[in-house]
């Protein structure tokens, strides 16, 4: 229940960041650049500091390597939005099984399952969008 609970807390956090991100214009694909240093942040706090960055460095690698990617070439915006909805989700499922995958004890114990809600939320607002605005293109 608290799992669900918090999950339902990051849902109404994903909501609020996306509409936030809308209103300010802010492209959501440069916004996924931040998302490994979060948990180098963590690892920071961690009792083997050190460790903790390499492995988180390298479990956030593949976000660096798809917005890298995607700037390094000229990609259309439809691919570069593809883009963005995939590293959303990936982090959020990353965070979710994260703690299986490395020991970072500067996680907060509620953190994975409060992200997952809001990178979920923010990959289906984001494939929602990117899916109107095909939509409206169409009929005009």
């Amino acid at each position: 229940m608290q799992q669900l609970i918090l999950i339902m807390i990051g849902i109404a956090f994903g909501i609020a960041l996306y509409r936030y991100a809308r209103i300010m214009g802010w492209d959501l694909l440069h916004i996924t650049i931040f998302l490994p240093a979060i948990y180098v942040g963590f690892a920071l706090f961690s009792s083997t500091p050190t460790q903790s960055v390499i492995e988180e460095m390298f479990f956030g690698m593949p976000i660096f390597m798809l917005v890298g990617i995607s700037h390094m070439q000229e990609w259309t915006t439809d691919r570069k939005e593809k883009v963005a909805v995939a590293v959303w989700l990936y982090h959020g499922f990353y965070d979710y099984v994260h703690h299986w995958l490395v020991v970072n004890d500067g996680v907060s114990w509620f953190y994975p399952d409060w992200c997952l809600g809001i990178d979920v939320v923010v990959a289906g607002c984001l494939a929602w969008s990117i899916y109107q605005a095909k939509q409206s293109k169409k009929i005009l």
